[in-house]
């Protein structure tokens, strides 16, 4: 019974997590799970138990692609992370971070733009937001409207670009980060 429980516990955890993510949009979803129970040495239960959901949302033309995990453990609590890849336009054009930098006054967000369609694809106002976080603990979080970018990207290309966002608030941070994005072209 303390098993079900778990499980239950976790995917629903993660159920509202992935739900909170996707709003009101079309998706799919699949997930995993994984629980178990003990009792320790001095009597005490154990619970441990894991549940993580991938989910492909599709908004407005777009689609984007989410991944939301959660760990439970009894001694040590809740522990949940969650991914999210680069975002697709309706024409096939991504635009995928291979590295961010945080300098004071500055975010550098290095990548390339890819068209997966059959179309070429001009870009010309963007809009970019952004959260970086360690852990549970958010960093930094931006956004930009990028007027005039005049980007061409072919079919089958991959397009080099790198994206610099000045504020002067901008924190330089050196340690291991997590980077959220959301592109909209």
């Amino acid at each position: 019974m303390k098993r079900n429980f778990a499980k239950r516990y976790c995917l629903l955890f993660c159920l509202a997590l992935s739900l909170a993510l996707l709003g009101g949009c079309s998706y799919s979803a699949s997930s995993t799970s994984e629980s178990s129970v003990s009792v320790t040495a001095n009597g005490k239960p154990q619970l441990n138990a894991s549940a993580s959901m991938s989910v492909a949302q599709n908004t407005d033309g777009k689609s984007v692609n989410q991944k939301a995990s959660v760990k439970l453990d009894s001694q040590t609590g809740v522990e949940a992370s969650r991914q999210k890849t680069a975002s697709r336009s309706e024409n096939g054009l991504q635009y995928i971070v291979e590295q961010v930098i945080l300098r004071r006054g500055e975010t550098e967000i290095s990548g390339y733009f890819l068209n997966e369609g059959v179309t070429d694809v001009h870009l010309k106002d963007m809009a970019l937001s952004f959260t970086v976080v360690n852990g549970k603990k958010q960093i930094w979080a931006d956004e930009t409207d990028i007027a005039n970018a005049n980007i061409t990207v072919r079919p089958g290309e991959q397009k080099p670009h790198t994206f610099v966002v000045t504020n002067p608030a901008a924190p330089a941070y050196d340690g291991p980060f997590d980077f959220d994005y959301r592109m909209n072209y």
